[in-house]
């Protein structure tokens, strides 16, 4: 998006994606398009940004709605938290991570206790148990809606444990990239420096 492609006919519907990307200013722009027609939806899809960026201050001026999964064992209805992914970090004996045994230990937690294993069928029944439920007001006619990547039955538990193992490792040498994209993609949260 640019100011240019902002500043044109008044529209009633107006789709903007990758917002995170968007320069500062854009999204009030964006908003303006609409020209306060009644009937208007102004709709803004991407990652998360930076904290307190433009698009992380629409996100938590809005009726935000979080999805979550309700355990099979207890019947709580709860966010899918990156906390509550469990796994055992094992070592070769060169001091290498056993990945193999890392991706077999793979499961999430739910808070009475019970462990759900990282297959396929637990995945897609926990998606299928999901539904959207609101965790803060915000400003009449705005909502505002996060799926992070554990909620996807299609991407196994152990593929983001892998990614995080490694960013954490990278972090440690002093890049906090791999980290960044994987709390902005994977658990769809803003990046906040240390």
């Amino acid at each position: 998006a640019n100011i240019n492609n902002l500043q044109s006919k008044s529209l009633r519907w107006c789709i903007g994606d990758e917002v995170w990307l968007w320069k500062p200013g854009l999204v009030e722009e964006f908003r303006r398009r609409t020209h306060d027609r009644w009937n208007s939806k102004r709709i803004f899809v991407g990652q998360a940004g930076e904290a307190e960026d433009e698009f992380s201050k629409a996100y938590e001026s809005a009726d935000r709605l979080e999805f979550q999964w309700c355990c099979p064992t207890c019947g709580a209805r709860q966010p899918w938290r990156w906390g509550a992914v469990k796994y055992d970090l094992g070592l070769l004996a060169d001091g290498q991570v056993d990945w193999k045994r890392l991706a077999e230990s793979v499961r999430i937690a739910c808070d009475c206790g019970a462990e759900f294993a990282d297959k396929p069928e637990v995945r897609r029944a926990m998606a299928a148990s999901g539904e959207y439920v609101m965790i803060a007001r915000g400003m009449n006619g705005r909502k505002a809606f996060t799926y992070p990547a554990m909620a996807v039955w299609w991407i196994p538990w152990a593929t983001l444990v892998e990614e995080w193992v490694k960013a954490i490792a990278e972090e440690k040498r002093g890049n906090t990239d791999p980290l960044r994209q994987f709390k902005q993609k994977r658990l769809a949260q803003p990046w906040e420096d240390q």
